[in-house]
C-alpha cells in the first residue's frame, strides 16, 4: 500500500510511511527495496544507493535489489561501482539477462567491445525479441571490426521488432556496404503512415539520404 501512495503522487507521504516501516522492520529486504525505488523516483540517488545496498545485503538473490543498486551507482556517476554491483548480481543469479545486459552496456560505454560482446550474445540468445540487446550486440561486433556479423544481427533484430532505432542503424550499414536495394527495403518497412510526426520526419530524412525525392 505504500507503493500505491507513491504512485498516486503523494511522494512525501510515501517517504514518511517508509521511515515508519523501516523503523518497525529493519531486516525486511522488501521494505528497503521499496524505499530505494521511492528515493530513486524522487531524485535522491545517494539515499537510493544506500537502500538498495541494504536490500541486496538482506536478500542476495534479489535481482531488483542488485539492479537498483547498479543503476543508483550509474546515476551517481560511479560506473566502476555499478559494474561491481552487476557482477555481484551475476554471481548470485548467473541467468539474469538484465544484469548481463547492464554490465555489457557499461563496457560498451568505455568501448571495451571485446568484454561486452560475449555477454550481449548471451542476452540475445536468452531474449531474442530484445531489440535493445540486439542493437547493442551489433554495436559491439562493429566495434570489433566484425561488420558482416554486425549487419546480420541488425537484420535479424529488425525482422523481429521493426523498431526505428534498429532500422536506422540497419539502413546506414546497408548503405555503407553498398546495398542500396536492401536499404530501400528497410525504408519501405519503416514507412508506417500511423507513425508519429517525429518518426515520419526521421524516416523522411533517411529517404533524402537515400536520394529519394518523391
Amino acid at each position: 500500500w505504500i507503493d500505491a501512495v507513491y504512485r498516486s503522487g503523494r511522494r512525501e507521504d510515501a517517504r514518511a510511511l517508509l521511515r515508519d516501516a523501516l523503523a518497525r522492520w529493519p531486516a525486511d529486504a522488501e521494505v528497503w527495496l521499496l524505499s530505494g525505488l521511492v528515493h530513486r523516483g524522487t531524485g535522491r540517488s545517494q539515499q537510493a544507493q544506500h537502500d538498495f545496498a541494504q536490500a541486496a545485503a538482506l536478500a542476495p538473490q534479489s535481482e531488483p535489489a542488485h539492479l537498483g543498486l547498479a543503476r543508483a551507482w550509474i546515476a551517481l556517476g560511479e560506473p566502476r561501482r555499478a559494474e561491481a554491483a552487476y557482477l555481484a548480481l551475476l554471481a548470485a543469479l548467473p541467468g539474469s539477462a538484465a544484469g548481463r545486459h547492464g554490465l555489457a552496456r557499461l563496457r560498451l560505454d568505455r568501448r571495451d567491445f571485446a568484454a561486452a560482446e560475449p555477454d550481449l550474445r548471451r542476452v540475445v540468445e536468452a531474449r531474442p525479441g530484445d531489440a535493445g540487446a540486439g542493437l547493442d550486440w551489433a554495436r559491439a561486433l562493429r566495434g570489433l571490426g566484425r561488420r558482416a556479423e554486425s549487419l546480420a544481427v541488425l537484420g535479424k533484430t529488425f525482422a523481429r521488432s521493426a523498431e526505428r532505432d534498429v532500422g536506422t542503424q540497419l539502413f546506414h550499414q546497408l548503405r555503407e556496404a553498398g546495398d542500396r536495394d536492401g536499404a530501400t527495403e528497410v525504408l519501405i518497412r519503416m514507412d508506417d503512415p500511423r507513425a508519429s510526426a517525429r518518426t515520419r520526419t526521421a524516416i523522411g530524412l533517411l529517404h533524402l539520404a537515400q536520394g529519394d525525392t518523391e
